[in-house]
């Protein structure tokens, strides 16, 4: 007798399936017993990294459930534009979190960037010193650390290097081209992986994706932070749909750039709350209050107090309360949400998810057990 997903979806789908699947399911566990088949769980074929501060405690360290994930990114380490490293970060990097993560089967990579500092990202891709400077640390740090690879997460890069006068966007690839080539000088096996925003007018102007793609193990989209502390109104954080804008569209966007395979859609464990003019959706923001970034973590417990609302259009939650005679929004993902990006990623046939950032969800079970649920196959039938 052999026993298949096939034949078992042959019997659901007869008239009589209810009365004969007991017997059946039955008849399965005792040939088990019998003939020593094996029942275990298999991984889908789905990347999860996770990002998480090298700032953080040894005492955090017993939170990190390496059987969910199969990718930690340590953040962040930051250039100078010489291409000096920003500080010492080989006082900080914590080897032996790297060691248990390696014992688990876990890859750890670095995020490297320097957002917001456009005069060293400038001279880190314009002045052919600092760029060979700034090479040669990152492999220098990979070899300290026994580091599988990097995120490279530079943000607020101008299209024009003020420098050369040439477009970023040649240099950045340039960039990752060159850093390739001196990877696989010492390990071919290092990786390098990039994280983008959402808004991918500004996104095209900088990376090549077509051409990155090849030289690049996944390309993260940070698909979050669609409304901030810039934005004029309250808004969700990060929306399925938004007037025409918001992952879903963002995705398809990229998906015709390149090998879809190779997206990592990222995902908030967090949440923004605004203080607004009216406890209408969408309502204008109070300019007396910035918005406020609450980690999971934080926030799940008490928002069902408030009341939970559901956007349909975003498929995320919000609330609205009133502090001191103020109206307070709050926008964000809950384990409902969060299931909803998962089977996104799934049917899209994306290369899988990141997760912004592992330390928002301290002590929440249940964000950890959702994506061994999600990304998990629930059987695996095989002789032992």
């Amino acid at each position: 007798m052999k026993i298949t997903y096939d034949n078992i979806k042959k019997i659901k789908n007869t008239k009589s399936r209810y009365m004969i699947l007991l017997p059946l399911l039955l008849s399965v566990i005792l040939y088990f017993v019998i003939f020593g088949i094996g029942v275990t769980t298999v991984p889908m074929n789905k990347e999860v990294q996770g990002y998480y501060s090298i700032w953080a405690t040894e005492s955090d360290w017993s939170n990190i459930r390496f059987d969910t994930i199969s990718t930690l990114v340590l953040f962040n380490i930051a250039p100078l534009a010489n291409g000096d490293l920003q500080q010492d970060y080989d006082s900080v990097i914590p080897d032996e979190l790297i060691s248990i993560a390696h014992d688990n089967g876990v890859k750890v990579i670095f995020s490297f960037g320097s957002a917001g500092d456009s005069q060293a990202i400038d001279s880190i891709l314009g002045d052919e010193p600092s760029k060979e400077n700034t090479l040669n640390n990152i492999l220098g740090l990979m070899q300290r650390h026994n580091f599988d690879g990097i995120d490279i997460d530079i943000e607020g890069i101008n299209p024009v290097n003020s420098i050369t006068g040439t477009p970023n966007k040649l240099l950045m690839t340039n960039f990752v081209k060159d850093l390739r080539a001196k990877l696989n000088t010492a390990n071919p096996n290092y990786i390098i992986r990039i994280a983008i925003g959402v808004h991918y007018e500004d996104v095209d102007k900088i990376f090549d994706l077509p051409v990155l793609q090849n030289y690049v193990e996944y390309v993260m989209i940070m698909g979050y932070d669609y409304y901030g502390d810039w934005s004029t109104t309250a808004g969700p954080n990060s929306p399925y749909m938004d007037k025409g804008f918001g992952n879903y569209d963002v995705v398809k966007h990229y998906e015709g750039e390149m090998d879809k395979n190779k997206i990592l859609l990222g995902v908030p464990w967090y949440g923004v709350e605004w203080v607004t003019v009216s406890s209408e959706k969408l309502s204008e923001r109070d300019r007396r209050g910035h918005a406020k970034t609450i980690g999971y973590k934080d926030y799940i417990d008490f928002v069902d107090e408030y009341g939970k609302k559901w956007d349909y259009e975003w498929q995320t939650p919000w609330y609205v309360r009133q502090e001191r005679g103020r109206w307070i929004q709050g926008y964000y993902d809950d384990i409902q949400s969060l299931g909803l990006k998962y089977d996104f990623v799934i049917s899209e046939g994306l290369g899988g998810v990141g997760i912004w950032q592992l330390e928002y969800g301290t002590g929440r079970d249940e964000l950890w057990q959702l994506l061994k649920d999600k990304f998990e196959t629930r059987y695996d039938l095989k002789n032992n």
